[in-house]
């Protein structure tokens, strides 16, 4: 007889298989319980085990689309920078400030697809911005500092900062005139860049 599984050879009764440990139903029409051992989790790709626990494995993960874009994965810039963002801006009158806005919120989405979470793109920006007096503007970077920060396991790399802590060194700023809201923001950009720099190495674009 053989294994129904792997094909196998096994002798005549045999109730496990000795190469896969399936169970051999030796009656016709019944199909016995099954046993512990065979009760397999299908592991994901992104998944290995060690330690007796599962990790994921950024360097596995391969997803073979982003869900919003619908197309392949693409490599995202990891060459943001606070000093970067304040002197471009000033130099457009503005311009850049809302270019640096739509790609931050277009590669948040990407990295962070399908975490039931969407940032905001420029247009909500600019609308909401203007309807809250720039309150939205200051939510939007605290929603992409805790973004960043819960989806940062899943490549694989920590992040310290959350969002309350963006929130924290603005309001510090209100009483320094604005120079300590600057380490809030340098922070949430260099954790974008770290996650970045994690889902390109993920994708396998080094």
């Amino acid at each position: 007889m053989f294994c129904p599984k792997c094909g196998h050879q096994l002798p005549t009764g045999t109730k496990f298989c000795s190469s896969c440990g399936a169970s051999i139903d030796n009656r016709m029409g019944s199909s016995p319980a099954p046993t512990l051992r065979e009760r397999r989790v299908q592991l994901p790709s992104n998944a290995i085990i060690a330690s007796g626990s599962l990790q994921p494995s950024a360097t596995e993960w391969r997803p073979a689309t982003t869900p919003e874009l619908g197309g392949p994965a693409r490599r995202i810039m990891t060459n943001r920078g606070l000093l970067k963002y304040i002197l471009f801006t000033i130099l457009t009158l503005g311009i850049y400030g809302y270019y640096f806005v739509y790609k931050m919120a277009q590669d948040m989405n990407t990295m962070c697809a399908d975490d039931d979470q969407k940032t905001g793109g420029l247009i909500a920006f600019i609308l909401l911005n203007i309807v809250t007096l720039g309150i939205y503007g200051v939510y939007w970077w605290y929603k992409i500092a805790n973004r960043v920060y819960l989806n940062a396991p899943r490549y694989g790399i920590a992040v310290a900062e959350k969002g309350s802590s963006f929130l924290l060194w603005y309001l510090l700023g209100l009483l320094t005139f604005g120079i300590a809201s600057l380490v809030g923001y340098h922070a949430v950009i260099r954790n974008v860049n770290s996650l970045a720099a994690a889902y390109n190495r993920a994708h396998g674009f080094m």
